[in-house]
């Protein structure tokens, strides 16, 4: 009989901690990796709640040579947590030191991590989405096109960034650099343009016969295929770093190619989250966006 009311006992125990509330949670400087002796690291936030958890991992920008993963934006952080996701900001190594596909590697490496340590963490490996702002952008395009096996993600949302490498260095419209717009000289032909970052990411010193082998290898657009994850791209279209163009062309050629791809277009939008969120007419936005990575990220 006491055997018998242990057994009973334990099996109410286990059945009370599995369906135990989680409460939030931040783990900050997770070293997830160390290549080469560099390194890198994490910060993670993880809601309250019933896990496990479906998380979004932020890529920072700053044109591939700078930037870092505090620079996160807690608006969105604290909406995405509100919905029950988990947000995680990564470091990456940068250029002009490391090049393509380093910087990209990097990113699947923490993708991997995180997977391999859903439990420790309370989060669904197989709801893990990448996000990329400005240059982060194309580093997640990039994951979303090639990464493959365990360091496959769920979703991609690149923010005004860019995935269209041929057009991007050979526009037929202006060149954009730094927040700068330069006129084509001989406008509906196409120019050499070279932003700095991503030359430098691509190591590009200029024109050449390797020049269009690399561009086309590293260039999201290029490697469009069949079974890529959902791509939501968000992108203001008087946007002066990265031409708004670079988000129409992607979301074009993923609909061709019967791959599922969504656009929300910031009217008037300059470069980037942090000014939409100061213009009142802007900033709905974050609604939008945190309304789809919930419905993308929680389907059964």
């Amino acid at each position: 009989m006491r055997a018998t009311q242990s057994i009973i006992a334990a099996g109410l125990l286990l059945i009370l901690a599995c369906g135990a509330r989680t409460e939030a949670a931040s783990f900050p400087d997770v070293d997830y990796a160390k290549p080469d002796g560099v390194s890198l690291q994490l910060d993670l936030e993880t809601p309250d709640g019933d896990g496990p958890y479906p998380a979004v991992i932020f890529v920072h920008g700053g044109d591939f040579v700078a930037g870092n993963r505090k620079g996160t934006n807690k608006g969105l952080i604290a909406a995405l947590k509100a919905e029950g996701i988990a947000w995680a900001s990564i470091e990456y190594r940068m250029a002009p030191k490391y090049h393509f596909p380093v910087l990209k590697d990097d990113v699947e490496t923490a993708v991997r991590f995180l997977k391999s340590h859903a439990k420790e963490y309370h989060l669904r490996p197989d709801r893990l989405a990448v996000m990329g702002e400005s240059a982060g952008t194309l580093l997640v395009s990039q994951v979303g096109a090639l990464a493959k096996g365990d360091s496959r993600v769920a979703a991609v949302i690149g923010i005004s960034g860019t995935h269209d490498l041929r057009r991007r260095f050979h526009p037929t419209g202006g060149c954009f650099i730094a927040g700068k717009f330069i006129e084509n000289p001989s406008p509906g032909q196409p120019q050499l343009c070279l932003p700095t970052g991503i030359a430098a990411y691509l190591d590009l010193k200029g024109p050449g016969p390797d020049v269009e082998a690399a561009i086309k290898k590293a260039s999201p657009r290029e490697l469009i295929h069949k079974g890529m994850p959902p791509y939501l791209l968000v992108h203001g279209s008087a946007d002066l770093n990265a031409p708004f163009e670079q988000s129409v062309l992607m979301y074009e050629a993923m609909r061709a190619a019967g791959q599922p791809c969504d656009l929300i277009v910031i009217d008037a939008g300059g470069h980037g989250m942090g000014r939409w969120d100061a213009v009142p007419e802007q900033a709905g936005y974050r609604a939008k966006m945190v309304e789809w990575i919930k419905r993308t990220l929680t389907a059964r």
